[in-house]
């Protein structure tokens, strides 16, 4: 990831300080990345140094998408106890390019998944569990899609059953 500082003497609104613009003089950070970065839900920390005595440093994380991405990134069931049902909803999304699911798989035991469609850009993934062994949840869901670059998508299915 690359970063450049740049020089901000423009006016914005600023809700804070009313619907008019407001002049805003300082700096802007512009953030790159390179062709082969990954693709999917990432986020990126940045610390932007200064020569202020009060705040020396900004800390700021942002999210990146890239492609196909499901979001979140894991179905996360928790800690459940033998035997109980559990459902997470995962959605599958690229923020302007259409395409479509052509299939949904899962992995595990007891683990099933099912597909709703919000538009051509985005799906809901309804993933239903109800294990019974103690121990770590393993699974995946699996989301193959009609894109040259992104034809599958793994959606890790964890959490603890007691």
């Amino acid at each position: 990831v690359g970063t450049q500082v740049l020089p901000f003497n423009e006016e914005i609104v600023d809700p804070l300080f009313g619907p008019a613009p407001q002049k805003r003089l300082g700096y802007r950070v512009r953030v790159t990345f390179p062709t082969d970065y990954r693709a999917g839900l990432e986020w990126v920390r940045i610390v932007i140094l200064t020569d202020s005595k009060k705040h020396p440093n900004a800390d700021v994380t942002i999210e990146t998408h890239k492609g196909i991405f499901a979001q979140p990134k894991t179905a996360y069931f928790g800690v459940v106890v033998s035997g109980q049902s559990v459902t997470r909803t995962v959605i599958v999304e690229h923020a302007s390019k259409p395409f479509k699911v052509i299939g949904v798989s899962a992995e595990g035991e007891s683990i099933e998944a099912k597909l709703q469609a919000d538009s051509d850009r985005r799906y809901r993934i309804v993933i239903n569990g109800k294990p019974t062994k103690p121990g770590p949840i393993p699974g995946k869901v699996t989301v193959r899609t009609d894109s040259d670059r992104y034809p599958t998508i793994d959606i890790p299915v964890i959490g603890t059953v007691k």
